[in-house]
């Protein structure tokens, strides 16, 4: 069987591009950052099975930076980039934290890679925070994001800000992600390796989070699209409505795939539609009347104006994406809710 490469394999989407490799027949070999993960992620339930055939296999890579590469890499046929530094906090931290970590270390794995003679195909994990223009936020007019879209706030400007100021660290995170791709992409131009390199540019992803497996476990306080989903079965007000555009995880983890296993290179936005939170609160309450304790009923007679697109047709034409309706991803996202026992305490007590 071929072998990928999957970074973070304890986190929320690139759990499911682990299974997505497994169930296309290949063998896994993931990363974690610390010795204590690696029993952590062998108590998984979904890789219970793969790790009994042989199949699955972890490695500890303590730093995407500094660390040694070269048995994650070896052997590898496709590599799949998904872990990735969010959510940082502190009133100390600066642009260059943010920026360090997310360039540098493509920038490591790049080179790590430059003279495999097995890999056919590298792809990475950015963000459409890396393609939106902020002063659009407000906007009610159509917009449509495509490949050709970039933030446009200069890394001058950025530098600059002070981490006090309202939103400054999350316009850092939008830089670096655009800087993580944008240099990560002049040095395969400058290098020209032998394999392809791709990125994934999601919105919002939302879907079962198959790492967490007890409803403690969802206190979350990192960045992130899964928070707020989390937050959508709390039983009080609908989340924060900072983007409409969403995709399911699993069509995530088939965006990994087919760009490695194709070798396809370039830039490709993934995206399954638009959303509002009040339409996935309808139907939820809709098709499960029983949890409408812990689904918010927000507004239903509100128009539901959506003003933000994303041209996915890219992904579609060259690598073959059909997409999920948020009526399949939200079915199994309250399948594996139950599972882990969500339902069975009161709504919201999770939380700290």
């Amino acid at each position: 069987m071929p072998l990928a490469a999957v970074t973070g394999i304890n986190g929320y989407v690139a759990t499911h591009v682990v299974l997505y490799y497994l169930q296309k027949g290949w063998t896994v070999r993931g990363t974690v950052r610390s010795t204590s993960k690696v029993e952590n992620v062998k108590s998984f339930p979904v890789y219970k099975e793969y790790f009994e055939k042989g199949q699955l296999e972890v490695v500890v890579l303590k730093d995407l930076v500094n660390g040694d590469w070269t048995p994650v890499l070896e052997g590898v046929e496709a590599v799949a980039h998904v872990a990735a530094p969010i959510g940082m906090k502190g009133d100390n931290i600066t642009w260059a934290d943010y920026k360090g970590p997310t360039v540098t270390g493509i920038i490591r794995l790049l080179e790590a890679a430059k003279d495999s003679p097995t890999i056919k195909g590298i792809s990475a994990i950015s963000s459409m925070a890396a393609a939106f223009d902020p002063a659009k936020l407000g906007s009610t007019e159509d917009l449509t994001l495509t490949e050709n879209d970039w933030f446009p706030i200069p890394e001058e400007y950025l530098a600059a800000m002070d981490v006090m100021e309202p939103f400054t660290t999350q316009l850092w995170y939008c830089g670096a992600k655009k800087i993580s791709e944008t240099e990560a992409f002049q040095w395969v131009e400058t290098n020209k390796p032998s394999w392809s390199y791709a990125t994934i540019v999601p919105p919002m992803v939302y879907g079962p989070p198959l790492h967490i497996l007890s409803p403690e476990g969802l206190n979350i306080e990192t960045g992130g699209s899964l928070p707020d989903l989390v937050t959508l079965f709390s039983g009080k007000d609908l989340p924060p409505q900072l983007a409409e555009a969403w995709v399911d995880i699993t069509d995530v983890a088939a965006g990994f795939f087919e760009t490695s296993t194709r070798q396809k290179s370039g830039r490709f936005l993934i995206s399954g539609g638009k959303y509002t939170w009040q339409i996935f609160a309808d139907y939820l309450r809709k098709i499960r009347p029983d949890l409408e304790a812990y689904v918010p009923l927000g507004n239903p007679s509100a128009p539901q104006k959506i003003t933000k697109f994303v041209d996915n047709s890219k992904s579609i034409k060259e690598l073959g994406l059909t997409y999920k309706s948020h009526e399949e991803m939200l079915k199994e996202t309250v399948e594996h809710f139950e599972k882990i026992g969500l339902f069975k305490i009161p709504p919201g007590a999770w939380k700290k």
